[in-house]
């Protein structure tokens, strides 16, 4: 499942050569805000439609700006720390710029739209749940459980080839985000060099193919006991595109 914060963190690579100018913060957005809305192809949906729809869960989704320019973006069991500037009609979270429509924030989505609307000034980051927790709770509940009950309610296991699989993509994935980190550092030491902006230029568009394929994979190990490991070292070297960020 394509997730937001993917989305946003995406959006680093493509504007780190690019310097953000200074927008005024407005502190009439600090708080809370959650996704309102869909837009898909001219016509909206509430977010409970496109969860029967597309089986895709955004009520999860939220976004708290602090007063002072930071924004916490949470989704589905991520959640990252990204600037936030505000223009007359735009805002800038991390380093998407998104509109705003009739008081929302509107966030392109993979071609179609998601409408954020403010639900409280509330700005207090709250501690997630861990599903983790959750199953450990609902196991120690059930007095009457036996061992081949507590087996059976687990994640299945993945397969040898399976693992080396999603093992190898995360590991080839690294090596090319590494590649890409020293090229923008070199391009910032000698920004007349073209060749590296070639080289650059190249890698971003390169992308798109890394994203769609870490969501395959995702996709696969859905419900495994690989998934959780996964998600987890997906987000490390996603973080690893802050170094450049700015």
């Amino acid at each position: 499942m394509k997730k937001l914060l993917v989305l946003l963190l995406a959006v680093i690579m493509i504007t780190s050569l690019t310097a953000c100018g200074e927008k005024e913060k407005d502190a009439d957005f600090g708080g809370t805000w959650k996704i309102d809305c869909i837009e898909y192809e001219g016509s909206k949906f509430s977010v409970e439609e496109w969860k029967n729809m597309e089986d895709e869960d955004l009520s999860k989704f939220y976004i708290i700006f602090k007063d002072g320019g930071k924004a916490y973006v949470y989704d589905d069991g991520y959640g990252d720390l990204v600037d936030w500037l505000k223009s007359d009609d735009s805002i800038m979270i991390g380093d998407e710029k998104c509109s705003i429509v009739e008081g929302m924030i509107c966030i392109d989505y993979y071609g179609d739209k998601i409408y954020l609307k403010k639900t409280s000034d509330n700005q207090e980051i709250p501690k997630e749940v861990d599903e983790n927790d959750d199953i450990a709770e609902e196991i120690t509940d059930e007095d009457d459980t036996t061992t081949d009950d507590i087996t059976s309610s687990k994640p299945e296991t993945d397969t040898t080839n399976d693992d080396a699989e999603w093992k190898q993509f995360l590991k080839d994935y690294e090596a090319w985000v590494d590649d890409y980190i020293t090229i923008v550092k070199k391009y910032k030491d000698n920004p007349t060099d073209m060749s590296i902006l070639s080289d650059y230029t190249e890698m971003v568009s390169e992308m798109a193919d890394w994203t769609e394929r870490a969501d395959e994979i995702e996709v696969e190990l859905k419900d495994t006991t690989a998934a959780l490991e996964y998600s987890a070292e997906l987000l490390r070297i996603a973080g690893k595109l802050t170094e450049v960020a700015y």
